[in-house]
């Protein structure tokens, strides 16, 4: 795959100016008017934000639904809006949320085997809200793998609301995928929690055409490569925001890679890629407007990474 068909590049929307005057209004007096400034922003990209509207239609054509017009676009935009606000005011204290689980014991059943464990998500809900409420009986490291390409003044800007997460940072080096690896298998091999997401594949990285909502999209194939390598299980987990304040995390039957035999090791990481893509099909289709790729998945995908 070369850089030209590589459609995100790792960074968020919105300006600097944008990102200050959320993060100063939540910090001063709240939620409440933050969420009613998202209501005006939303607005302006469900007019003005053309690539944007191509990535929510295509999500919209692979999973069922009509085009979006003015309003459906901007449910689009104020969930994922309000899920960014969110994250910010749970991290400098001042949201108020509840939350509710399945299978809130697996990570720490799974983590018991002594192996590490793999938290795979996709870009759908809050998944950054997810690896700081895991639960109380986590004590393990959580180490989120991410590509460090967002722009300088808006990394700045955030690096205090950043550095109040709980868990560290592996940056992704598309130069040398090696510098990565290593401490993701060091990582796990200590025991730790390494988070990744598995619906985007960055410029140069391996990935396998993998079938969601019928067409295929490039699917990362590197956290199945990690779990085979390290013999790690993959917990599929999704956060996502079922009303106001309110969090539901939800883990799906852990995928295992161990045990192996190389001949059929390839066969066995395509399968453990399609079960995950299953699991993000349930749980788009549940949360639709919670989406949060906003550029085509499946535009121009051909042949094997």
């Amino acid at each position: 795959m070369s850089i030209d068909e590589q459609k995100w590049d790792g960074r968020g929307k919105g300006t600097r100016l944008g990102n200050a005057i959320f993060v100063k209004m939540i910090g001063l007096v709240g939620l409440a008017p933050a969420y009613l400034l998202l209501c005006i922003v939303a607005s302006i990209y469900a007019v003005f934000d053309k690539p944007g509207h191509v990535g929510i239609n295509a999500f919209r054509r692979h999973s069922g639904m009509k085009p979006a017009g003015f309003f459906g676009r901007w449910l689009h935009y104020h969930s994922y809006g309000q899920i960014l606000v969110d994250r910010v005011a749970f991290l400098v204290g001042k949201g108020k949320f509840k939350y509710s689980f399945v299978n809130q014991d697996l990570a720490a059943e799974l983590l018991s085997e002594g192996k590490g464990l793999i938290l795979l998500s996709a870009h759908l809900g809050g998944w950054d809200i997810a690896s700081n409420i895991l639960g109380p009986n986590i004590t393990a490291t959580i180490n989120a793998v991410m590509l460090d390409n967002e722009r300088d003044d808006i990394k700045s800007l955030l690096a205090d609301v950043d550095s109040r997460r709980k868990f560290n940072i592996i940056a992704m080096n598309r130069q040398d995928p090696l510098a990565t690896t290593v401490p993701l298998v060091n990582a796990l091999r200590a025991g730790e929690i390494v988070c990744f997401h598995g619906d985007r594949v960055v410029a140069g990285a391996p990935f396998l055409p993998i079938d969601l909502f019928g067409e295929p999209i490039r699917m990362p194939i590197g956290p199945f490569q990690i779990a085979a390598l390290t013999g790690a299980p993959i917990l599929p987990v999704f956060c996502v925001k079922p009303g106001l304040f309110k969090y539901h995390m939800e883990g799906f039957e852990p995928i295992r890679l161990d045990g192996i035999p190389r001949s059929e090791r390839q066969a066995g990481i395509e399968n453990a890629m399609k079960k995950f893509a299953g699991y993000t099909e349930r749980i788009a289709a549940r949360f639709p407007y919670q989406w949060a790729n906003f550029f085509d998945l499946w535009d121009g995908v051909q042949g094997r990474g």
